[in-house]
C-alpha cells in the first residue's frame, strides 16, 4: 500500500507520515490525521532517533506515560538501525498528550539539535498482553472429551521397590583375637660357647682356635709372640693336619678377652670345641 506523498512504509504494515508532513502542519494536521480513519487512532509514530539508539531504550521511552499499552520498534537499512517507534495508548486523548510531549524534544540532551517528531500512525497497532487468552482449540473427533488446557500433569506415583531378590552380603571371617597382634617376645641372649658349656654343667672353655692359618699368612712365630702378650696366655699348639692353631689361657675370661682382640686384628678366631690338653 502507498503511504501518500512523503509517507514511509514500516515493518508490520504500519504507516506514518514523513518528517516533512509535520513541520508545516504541526498539531492541527496530526490531530486531523488521527480522526480521518474509521475511528480515533491511539497509536503514534515517533521519528528522529540516532542510529546508535538501542531498541530497548526506544521501547521504554513512554513506558510510564498515562495510557501506555505497548511499543514496537521498526528497523531499516543494511545495518538494521532503529528507524521508527510505534507506541499504542489506551485512548486517543492519551496518545495526543504523549505526542505533544515528545514532538520537538531531543532524544539525547547532549545533542539538542536532533529532535524527535511524533505523528499518528495510519492504523491501530495490535498489542497482545502477557495474560491474553489463547485461541480455542478445535473440538475432538468422534465426540471424545478434550483434555483441559494449561493443566500441569500429576507427578508419577510411587509403585514400590522392585521384586528382585536381594543379594546376600559376603560373609567375612571374624578378625583374629587381639593376642595375634601382640609383638613376639625378644629372642634369648646369645651366649658364648664357654658360657653355654658352663650353663650345661661342663668345664669352662679356656681355648680358642684360628683356622686356615696358611691362607691367612699367619706364621707360628708371629702368633706365638702376639698371644704371649695377652693376659693369661698359657700355651700355643699348631695342628698342621687341619691347618689350625690353638691358644690356651688360664681362665675363660682371659680366653674371651684374647678372642675379641684377635678378631679386632681380623685373625678370624673362634672358640675351640674343647680345651687344649697339655
Amino acid at each position: 500500500r502507498g503511504a501518500g506523498k512523503g509517507g514511509q512504509v514500516l515493518r508490520g504494515g504500519l504507516h506514518c507520515l514523513g518528517a516533512s508532513a509535520l513541520v508545516p502542519c504541526g498539531r492541527q494536521q496530526a490531530t486531523a490525521w488521527g480522526l480521518m480513519s474509521e475511528g480515533p487512532i491511539s497509536t503514534i509514530c515517533v521519528l528522529g532517533f540516532p542510529a546508535e539508539a538501542h531498541p530497548r531504550e526506544l521501547k521504554n521511552l513512554c513506558r510510564f506515560t498515562p495510557g501506555f499499552e505497548g511499543a514496537h520498534v521498526s528497523f531499516s537499512g543494511p545495518a538494521r538501525s532503529s528507524s521508527a517507534l510505534f507506541i499504542k495508548f489506551r485512548t486517543y486523548d492519551q496518545a495526543l498528550a504523549a505526542m505533544d510531549s515528545i514532538n520537538g524534544a531531543p532524544f539525547d540532551v547532549e545533542v539538542p539539535g536532533v529532535v524527535l517528531k511524533a505523528e499518528f500512525a495510519r492504523r491501530e497497532m495490535e498489542v497482545r498482553h502477557a495474560g491474553a487468552a489463547l485461541p480455542a482449540a478445535p473440538p475432538p473427533p468422534n465426540g471424545q472429551r478434550a483434555p483441559p488446557r494449561n493443566v500441569v500433569p500429576p507427578p508419577p506415583q510411587f509403585r514400590g521397590f522392585s521384586e528382585e531378590p536381594r543379594k546376600r552380603p559376603v560373609e567375612r571371617p571374624p578378625p583374629p583375637p587381639q593376642d595375634h597382634y601382640r609383638a613376639a617376645p625378644p629372642p634369648p641372649p646369645q651366649l658364648s660357647p664357654a658360657a653355654a658349656k658352663r650353663l650345661r654343667g661342663g668345664p669352662e672353655l679356656d681355648t680358642i682356635t684360628i683356622l686356615a692359618v696358611r691362607e691367612k699368612n699367619l706364621s707360628q712365630d708371629y702368633l706365638h709372640d702376639w698371644f704371649s702378650q695377652r693376659h693369661g696366655f698359657v700355651a700355643l699348639h699348631i695342628n698342621d693336619r687341619i691347618n689350625a692353631v690353638f691358644a690356651k689361657f688360664s681362665s675363660c675370661s682371659a680366653a674371651e678377652s684374647a678372642l675379641r682382640a684377635a678378631n679386632a686384628n681380623n685373625f678370624g678366631a673362634e672358640w675351640a670345641r674343647r680345651n687344649l690338653d697339655l
